[in-house]
């Protein structure tokens, strides 16, 4: 999987103060991959950190977001930053597991 690649990031993401945290493309397909972006990680709202993971297509050379896949809940940065770095090398099951131990509230 490759990641660090550029984004067309929209003005909304911005303006819902999201940053991107990690991008993954597929290896057999680069036209599809997986964008994570973290939401609250400084703490400011009313709201434990959030990691978002958003579907990203290859459209006319630049990959754009498509759509939210899924929303984790963390109970501190450190954790949500962990998670969005280990994640693409968990299996399945790491994953599950994962998400159970750290008490992850899975917002789908």
């Amino acid at each position: 999987m490759r990641k660090n690649i550029e984004v067309n990031i929209p003005e909304w993401f911005k303006q819902d103060e999201l940053f991107v945290l990690n991008t993954v493309v597929d290896e057999e397909n680069e036209a599809i991959g997986v964008l994570f972006a973290s939401d609250n990680f400084e703490q400011t709202r009313p709201y434990n950190p959030v990691v978002r993971v958003y579907s990203i297509r290859l459209n006319n050379g630049q990959y754009e977001l498509e759509r939210e896949i899924s929303a984790f809940s963390f109970k501190s940065k450190a954790e949500a930053i962990a998670f969005s770095k280990n994640v693409v090398s968990y299996s399945a099951t790491e994953l599950l597991l994962d998400i159970h131990k750290n008490q992850v509230k899975a917002v789908i």
